[in-house]
């Protein structure tokens, strides 16, 4: 997976649905490549070709697949579904990230360890399976959890427009909902505690978000490229704001402080000028970041 930064370049320099609809366009008129693995110590390390569907075996050339590493798999425009064997026990970081045409994965009992953003920014994906018997990860209605439903590790970019994140959930992983290019509002549990960085990048349709009393940190990234979200309203329970957390999300136009002025990192609006509403007698002074604060009464 592509450090924040490189994230964040990607984001401003491209047109990303029309750049992804002619690579998969290109890709479409010319005849699929057989799949090639290329392996290292029993782990999928790199790849080549294209093929639409894909069981990734359990052997290749008499050597036993145990894992696909980080990056192993992604950017590979043709994969439409991938179904994981028995054999394979961990899944890397970001491994099938930017698969832009994967619609459905099937992942095995066997696995039980995947890494941050295992299928982020995948703008075709519908929904993710796991096994029943898998001792560690779980899938209700289509979304990635650990078992416990505590950490919510994928959600699927073609998903629904709207989402209430279970109760249950006190972890939002890395890049969650990275480019979720349909996801319009989301509905966060009092349980959650943390959501960690570039969890919302380039989600281009959010347009309003009410953050829960139990957060205490927004995290480096959070909603970088957010380009339609208006309003969000942070709870008195946030004292940091990490490096660009609301970067580029152009039509911001206001948030809400409900408690006292959080530490905050560098760039947290770089690139929007939202207006700051906050509590009198709460500790802010007539500017936040070089904005102008409204103070309301409370």
């Amino acid at each position: 997976m592509r450090s924040l930064a490189a994230s964040i370049i990607l984001l401003l320099a491209l047109n990303s649905c029309s750049k992804r609809e002619i690579e998969t366009e290109k890709q479409n008129k010319t005849s699929a490549i057989p799949l090639e693995f290329i392996l290292r110590n029993n782990i999928i390390i790199n790849h080549k070709g294209s093929q639409k569907e894909i069981t990734i075996p359990e052997n290749v050339n008499g050597e036993k697949i145990i894992a696909i590493g980080d990056g192993a798999l992604s950017k590979n425009p043709s994969f439409v579904k991938v179904i994981l064997p028995s054999t394979i026990e961990m899944i890397g970081r970001g491994a099938f990230a930017e698969c832009t045409s994967l619609q459905t994965v099937f992942i095995s009992d066997a696995v039980r360890d995947i890494g941050k953003a295992p299928f982020a920014a995948c703008s075709s994906l519908n929904s993710i399976k796991v096994s029943l018997q898998n001792r560690n990860y779980r899938e209700l209605d289509g979304v990635l959890f650990d078992k416990q439903l505590k950490n919510l590790i994928q959600y699927p970019a073609n998903a629904s427009s709207t989402y209430e994140v279970p109760a249950s959930v006190t972890t939002i992983n890395e890049a969650a909902f990275a480019e979720c290019l349909k996801l319009e509002s989301i509905i966060f549990p009092k349980t959650l505690n943390k959501i960690e960085k570039a969890a919302f990048l380039g989600c281009s349709m959010l347009k309003e978000v009410i953050l829960p009393e139990s957060l205490k940190v927004i995290s480096e990234g959070t909603f970088v490229g957010c380009s339609n979200l208006k309003t969000v309203t942070i709870p008195e329970s946030v004292t940091v704001i990490e490096d660009g957390a609301f970067a580029h999300c152009t039509r911001l136009e206001s948030i809400v402080f409900e408690g006292l002025p959080p530490l905050t990192g560098n760039g947290v609006f770089t690139n929007c000028s939202p207006k700051i509403y906050v509590s009198k007698n709460k500790g802010w002074t007539d500017s936040y970041l070089n904005l102008k604060t409204v103070k309301q009464p409370g």
